[in-house]
């Protein structure tokens, strides 16, 4: 019996101590569990602060991993790494870095805000540069241009890849690093078509042909206008250019005179006067409409005042009108015409001169104009008819 009472009690005490054991490694397990429940929630908290200012894990932006920077650090990458311009090189299209801003601090802001969660995740976020991939589109419709440039009924093909084997693309243009092919092959065909300052042979009324040169009369090719147009027509996919939209002139208009006539530019509408017969002729559709004997042309003897040779060009139209200027000896003069149609910038032209009453053939040697050709009065009107803006005046 005592046998059995001690072994109860000692089944007893080992009951309770396992009892205690248990008591205490749940008060122990409940500690851990509070623990990391404590330890958790604080590991949240800080990666909702983190993620307040900081990428997510798998993020890039235009190709550079940004994962975890902060927007002022990916801004600083981003513009350090990443490739942001292309070079077309013969055929092929190259990514390349050029030293310039590749993207704003509010622009990677603006990619932080897509990606930004509350916690981390580790979904892939990548976020491309849409300029460079539509300049890349576009350098591809480049890679093969071609622009056709016609003048004067002949055709003359600009390939891209012959004139500017390499073409840079960035910044949303595209940028040609060397015109100095392109214009030199503009400036042979300037040579060969342009008639600015060309000399060649005219055919006289009364003296059969002589050699005479295009003073402000003309034109020729504006290579820089031609250039920029044709590096546009590479990118937009023109395929031809006019001759007659590219062309200039010099005096009062800029325009070119004579694109496409014949008779070396002049056509057959003009006025041809001379200074040893003093006298004038007015052709129209090739066709003496109207012959003037006796002209008074600029004062032979005063270098200053002689009328300039040349093919010049009628400015304008103006009646009546008050010619200015100074005579021989410094003084002014205002003089009233009743027709004006200048040729030269420096204030030559066809007027009326009511004051004259010299007018023979040898009157202007010593007693001639400041430079204009004059005309007598009863005769103006006739002239004035017949003459056109634009028309051609050669004078020899």
């Amino acid at each position: 019996m005592r046998k059995k009472a001690r072994s109860y009690k000692f089944s007893l005490i080992i009951l309770l101590l396992l009892s205690f054991l248990l008591v205490i490694f749940l008060l122990m397990a409940n500690n851990k569990r509070k623990q990391n429940q404590h330890n958790r929630i604080r590991q949240i908290n800080q990666a909702v602060i983190y993620n307040k200012s900081h990428f997510n894990p798998c993020v890039k932006i235009y190709g550079v991993d940004v994962s975890k920077l902060t927007i002022d650090q990916a801004y600083r990458k981003v513009n350090k790494k990443a490739v942001n311009a292309l070079m077309i090189d013969g055929r092929d299209i190259k990514l390349i870095r050029k030293d310039f801003e590749t993207i704003t601090r509010k622009q990677v802001e603006d990619y932080f805000n897509k990606q930004k969660t509350r916690l981390p995740n580790y979904q892939k976020y990548i976020f491309r540069n849409k300029e460079l991939l539509d300049l890349k589109g576009k350098a591809e419709n480049i890679v093969d241009a071609k622009v056709v440039f016609e003048i004067l009924g002949k055709k003359y093909i600009f390939s891209r890849k012959k004139y500017y084997p390499k073409v840079e693309c960035y910044n949303k243009a595209f940028h040609f690093l060397d015109d100095s092919l392109l214009k030199a092959r503009i400036e042979r065909l300037n040579q060969e078509y342009s008639t600015l300052h060309k000399k060649y042979h005219f055919e006289t009324p009364e003296h059969g042909m002589i050699l005479v040169r295009n003073e402000s009369y003309g034109w020729a090719i504006n290579s820089k206008q031609l250039i920029e147009a044709i590096k546009s027509a590479y990118i937009n996919k023109h395929s031809v250019l006019k001759g007659h939209n590219f062309v200039y002139g010099i005096g009062y208009s800029s325009y070119g005179k004579g694109y496409g006539k014949g008779n070396n530019g002049l056509g057959n509408t003009y006025i041809a006067v001379s200074i040893p017969n003093q006298e004038a002729w007015f052709y129209k559709h090739g066709k003496l409409v109207l012959k003037i004997n006796n002209i008074v042309t600029g004062t032979a003897a005063n270098k200053l005042d002689a009328t300039p040779k040349g093919v010049w060009y009628i400015h304008y139209k103006q009646s009546p009108s008050v010619l200015r200027g100074k005579n021989s000896d410094g003084t002014p003069y205002a003089s009233r015409v009743r027709y004006w149609m200048p040729f030269t910038l420096s204030g030559c032209g066809l007027h009326d001169a009511a004051w004259r009453t010299d007018w023979s053939k040898t009157a202007y040697i010593k007693n001639g104009s400041h430079g204009c050709v004059n005309i007598k009065p009863s005769l103006i009107k006739a002239v004035w008819n017949v003459v056109e803006k634009d028309e051609p005046v050669v004078i020899y």
